[in-house]
């Protein structure tokens, strides 16, 4: 099993940072909606809810 934090650790590594705010994690590239893992499947009726170019 991948470890969890991995791509956390990843994101701090490259210098880069994020933020929530309005239900949405934002990590200045793209958004991404805060959800249960089960939202965020890509098999419910929400989707993946990332939120590209959102400025």
């Amino acid at each position: 099993m991948p470890d969890p934090f991995e791509p956390l650790v990843g994101v701090w590594e490259l210098g880069g940072g994020f933020w929530i705010e309005n239900g949405f994690v934002d990590f200045v590239e793209c958004r991404v909606r805060l959800a249960t893992w089960q939202e965020h499947d890509g098999t419910g009726a929400a989707g993946f809810g990332v939120v590209s170019g959102a400025y």
